[in-house]
């Protein structure tokens, strides 16, 4: 069974406990014959649930003789009253035992006739000289019935009706506990409410607890505030059908050990804990269909250790996480999802979501000797697999972290791996070892890899028996010393077998058959290839690198192949030209053929020195320079090419250094320009990476990247002429920008229609106008990817966090007990945990009324932090211009008044704004964007939301318990729901008012909003 969690005694840990938490209803419900709705549910849906009629009492017969004539008459069966304290099964009479003493006589009697009556059956049945059709009518026994009105336990067979809804006060325990089988369960529409809600630990309260049966129904009940509102504990071959539970403190509906279970049309929503609105937990082959579950605060479902479960025609949302599976119950095989909804999925393979799926990683499966499923091997010994593996049957090995994820990874050394000939399919990596010692692979299959087999940092192996068929390597072997690989067969693979930066390696008795490339041999040394075979390669046999084609530590002896570029592969008759047929390099040229350049000394160019427009190419200047003579043309331009490195370069007095158009995995490093205009422009290039290179003394700027995505400047350096920009951003997505420094240009970094960059850790100085400068379409709150940079000055970048160098002095976080103005000068990174400013008053130590935070437009970023702001019982304390990302619980205030929240920009909390029992507020002209929700209202009164804009959030604005609020000119958009009130303070409901002007996606029980025509509800 789940642990729960203990819950902190800090006021910022109330305070978010305040703020997570759902309210409580202060309405007395009381009990009737129609279902009390759930807050939160709609009237058309509890009208739906009501029962026709209250199930009757039938009238008890007055002694056995007139009950046997009743039973003969009506053939009805009996109904049972059953109270917690009145059980059906405490029968005081005599036992079965003296019944059948003092009726032995009677009970003789009726076997000789039944006897008698037999033989005369029997006889008559052989005198008969023609088939006939006897019917015999018989007397079935009813199931009893009994009617419950109170808390009970069921411990014998029959059907129960709820007779009127129960309201308990117990803390612990079950309110009705079943512990037989062959038990219907018949809820006709009525409550049962516990007296919760309880922390999320022993002992828990149970509304419905199932122990250890089979055969049970459980239909038509509402079960609210308990720890577990339905619990099936051990039971199978039983169903939940139109049960609804919400604000539950730990699970709606649970399974725990419980298999072969049907739930239908069940509804679960406000399961404050984290096992969610419906847990499984070791169950397993149940199916779920048509289940809502809703806006619970960690999931909507979750599934840990369970298989074979199916869900079918379900809705979860509003859900911090729709779906949540353990790796044992997340891969893509072991349960099913259909027809069902559903936004933020974590680890279950098996289902896809409209928003967010992070999937199950297999390598977090320890494997045993006997290996039936993908994962890993940690400690040593001998494993063996028994079957086919298919990863795809296990991740969607497209999508995200799927697509590097192994199907075998080996992670321990003195292993011995036999595959018996079974396959692996469809992995990124079949068998990946990595890091161990005396690894041992034999009689493997492989198909439709990206890499077969991956042999990295390893020392001492032995491969034998592997074949590897249409995969993207067949044999990969890097970093690694002592292997033997011996009847390795691949074919129909990009790469038949690799080898990179590895020694003592003896390759033997292989074949590469219809491959690109058979055999590629990169940077290796005392290499043994003997007794194999490469032949019909649409590529070549074999395939060297620089390092490797002429090299005199590659032993090649009986060996068939055909063509080559490798000088050591005597045996083959046809020799091509290396890729590198240009090296050495000793003058400016144009590259149309990969391979490896290398530059023999420096170069003088009188234009354009190089221009590539090859894949695969990589030049290595060794240091040397490429001078401009006329101060003119481009040092390097790569054009329309992937796969490009630029390596060591040193580019001096040309119009633009190095120039990639139109091209992507572009690799510029240790590069060192000085006397250009323009430095290294990167423009409608994909996945480029730029790092330790120098810009010195630009005029027009030090790197440029221009429509580009997903590419890197990392520990760049430029340094300018007072001109220009350092870095520059034009028209780019999705690039890092890391550990970069600029200093004396007139921009340091110049961002201008770009978004969702990754700009960290970079320092600016001594600019003529800005160290960081952003268009209007680059800086608001969540248009750059952000944490802390260092500079002085900024304009117009929200998102982008600018700090001046640790000398300077910054603005501190404190205790606020008595009136203050506390004004930001900078932007600040609050890096540590709990509240940056505790504002508090009491009557007779403190009293900060009257306080003001002006943030002065400042950003302020944490990664750690609960809340910026948190006052407690204060009046008239303002929070105003300030730029706040990151926060758990933003700005708080409790049991406060006349609170001033005005313009401020408030993104990616838990809750943006969180107001408790705080009464006469003014939250003007904020604009808050992803976070779950954007203004909650808890026991508020007379509160004045205007003029705020609010958007990707779970919940725009939240308003329960209140009174006299006013809404005028807010804008909510993209939330699940916009506008959501619930229990409304009657006495003033009325006086809550719409001015006019709002608009929000969705009106949830907000009926007063009336002036308002594109936010009524």
């Amino acid at each position: 069974m789940p642990n729960g969690n203990d819950s902190g005694n800090s006021a910022d840990t109330q305070a978010s406990q305040q703020a997570t938490e759902e309210p409580q209803s202060n309405q007395k419900i009381q009990p009737k014959t129609d279902v009390v709705e759930p807050e939160g549910q709609s009237q058309s849906s509890t009208q739906q649930q009501q029962p026709s009629a209250q199930p009757q009492q039938l009238k008890q017969p007055q002694n056995q003789q007139q009950q046997a004539e009743e039973k003969q008459q009506t053939a009805a069966p009996e109904i049972k009253d059953v109270k917690a304290e009145e059980s059906p099964f405490n029968y005081k009479g005599p036992n079965r035992f003296e019944f059948i003493e003092n009726n032995k006589s009677a009970i003789l009697k009726l076997v000789g006739i039944v006897i008698i009556l037999s033989i005369l059956f029997i006889a008559y049945k052989e005198m008969s000289g023609k088939q006939q059709i006897t019917q015999v009518s018989s007397t079935t026994i009813a199931p009893a019935l009994f009617s419950i009105s109170g808390c009970t336990v069921i411990s014998h067979p029959g059907t129960y009706n709820l007779a009127k809804s129960i309201f308990t006060s117990t803390s612990k325990g079950s309110c009705i506990e079943i512990n037989s089988s062959n038990v219907a369960l018949k809820g006709n529409g009525f409550l049962i409410t516990g007296n919760g809600p309880f922390i999320s630990s022993s002992p828990y309260s149970y509304g419905i607890n199932v122990n250890s049966a089979s055969n049970v129904s459980i239909t038509g009940l509402i079960i609210s505030k308990f720890s577990y509102g339905l619990f099936l504990n051990n039971t199978s071959d039983s169903s939940v059908n139109n049960v609804t539970t919400y604000n539950t403190t730990v699970s709606g509906i649970y399974l725990y050990n419980s298999s072969d279970n049907i739930l239908y049309g069940d509804k679960s929503s406000s399961a404050s804990g984290n096992e969610g609105g419906v847990g499984l937990s070791r169950s397993n082959n149940n199916t779920i269909n048509h289940l809502s579950s809703e806006y619970n605060p960690y999931y909507g479902i979750r599934i840990s250790n369970s298989t074979g479960n199916g869900l079918d025609n379900s809705t979860l949302l509003g859900n911090a996480a729709d779906l949540s599976c353990s790796v044992s119950g997340g891969l893509r095989s072991y349960n099913k999802f259909a027809n069902s909804s559903c936004f933020v999925n974590y680890g279950c393979n098996f289902a896809y979501c409209s928003q967010i799926n992070n999937q199950a990683n297999t390598s977090s499966i320890v494997l045993q000797h006997d290996i039936n499923t993908c994962g890993s091997i940690n400690a040593p010994g001998a494993y063996s697999i028994s079957e086919d593996l298919n990863m795809l049957s296990e991740v969607n090995t497209s999508l995200g972290s799927g697509a590097t994820m192994p199907c075998i990874i080996i992670n321990s050394s003195n292993v011995r791996l036999n595959c018996n000939g079974n396959s692996i399919m469809n992995a990124p990596y079949g068998v990946l070892s990595d890091k161990a010692y005396n690894v041992t692979l034999t009689s493997c299959n492989f198909s439709h890899d990206n890499y077969a087999v991956l042999i990295n940092n390893t020392v001492k192996f032995e491969l034998s028996k592997i074949n590897a068929n249409h995969n993207g390597y067949g044999l990969f072997i890097s970093n690694s010393t002592y292997g033997n690989a011996t009847q390795i067969n691949t074919s129909h693979n990009n790469v038949g077998i690799f080898m990179n930066k590895s020694t003592y390696i003896t390759l033997y008795r292989f074949s590469a058959y219809g491959n690109n490339y058979g055999i590629s041999v990169g940077n290796v040394s005392t290499v043994y290839i003997n007794g194999g075979s490469a032949q019909s390669n649409s590529g070549e046999d074999f395939y060297c690198s620089t390092q490797s084609y002429n090299s005199t530590l590659i032993t090649f002896v009986n060996t068939g192949c055909t063509t080559t570029d490798c000088n050591w592969a005597t045996t083959c008759p046809v020799k091509k030209l290396p890729n590198i047929s240009l090296y050495p390099i000793s003058s400016c040229s144009r590259i149309t053929v990969p391979g490896t350049y290398e530059l023999v000394g420096n170069i003088l160019s009188n234009g354009n020195c190089f221009d590539i427009t090859a894949n695969n190419v990589s030049v290595n200047c060794n240091e040397h320079a490429i001078i401009s003579a006329l101060g003119n043309g481009i040092g390097f331009s790569v054009e329309n090419a992937s796969n490009v490195a630029i390596l060591g370069c040193a580019i001096d007095g040309f119009h633009k250094g190095i120039e990639a158009l139109d091209s992507k995995y572009v690799i510029l490093n240790n590069e060192n320009l000085s006397g250009v205009s323009e430095g290294i422009s990167l423009s409608n290039s994909i996945s480029d990476v730029v790092s330790n290179d120098v810009v010195m003394d630009f005029t027009g700027y030090g790197f440029l990247l221009n429509s580009t995505n997903s590419s890197a400047l990392n520990s760049d350096h430029a340094t300018g002429t007072r001109f220009g920009s350092g870095f520059i951003l034009e028209n780019s997505f999705n690039d890092n920008i890391t550990g970069n420094l600029e200093n004396f240009a007139q921009y340091g970094f110049y961002m201008n229609n770009s978004r969702y960059n990754t700009i960290y850790n970079n320092t600016a100085s001594n600019n003529q106008q800005v160290d960081y400068y952003c268009s209007s379409n680059s800086g608001g709150i969540n248009d750059q990817k952000v944490m802390v940079n260092t500079g002085l000055t900024k304009q117009n970048c929200n998102p982008i966090v600018v700090v001046p160098p640790a000398s300077a002095s910054e603005t501190q976080c404190t205790l606020i007990d008595s009136p203050d103005y506390v004004t930001l000068t900078q932007d600040m990174f609050f890096n540590s945990t709990g509240t940056c400013f505790n504002i508090y008053s009491s009557n007779s130590t403190s009293n900060a009324d009257g306080t003001t935070i002006n943030c002065q437009g400042h950003t302020v970023f944490t990664k750690t932090g609960t809340s910026f702001v948190n006052s407690w019982n204060t009046s008239g304390v303002t929070v105003k211009n300030c730029v706040i990302s990151g926060f758990k619980n933003a700005v708080v205030f409790n049991m406060s008044s006349h609170a001033s929240i005005i313009n401020d920009t408030i993104a990616n909390s838990y809750n943006a704004i969180y107001m408790h029992n705080s009464n006469y507020s003014d939250i003007e002209k904020d604009n808050i964007v992803n976070s779950t929700t954007g203004i909650s209202l808890n026991l508020a009164n007379s509160d004045m939301l205007s003029y705020d804009n609010i958007s990707e959030t779970r919940y725009g604005v939240k308003i329960n318990n209140y009174t006299e609020i006013s809404l005028m000119q807010n804008n909510v958009s993209g939330s699940s729901a916009g506008l959501y009130c619930s229990n409304p303070i009657f006495i003033n409901f009325g006086a809550s008012k719409d001015l006019g002007g709002n608009m929000c996606s969705t009106n949830v029980g907000c009926a007063w909003v009336t002036s308002s025509p594109l936010c009524k509800s």
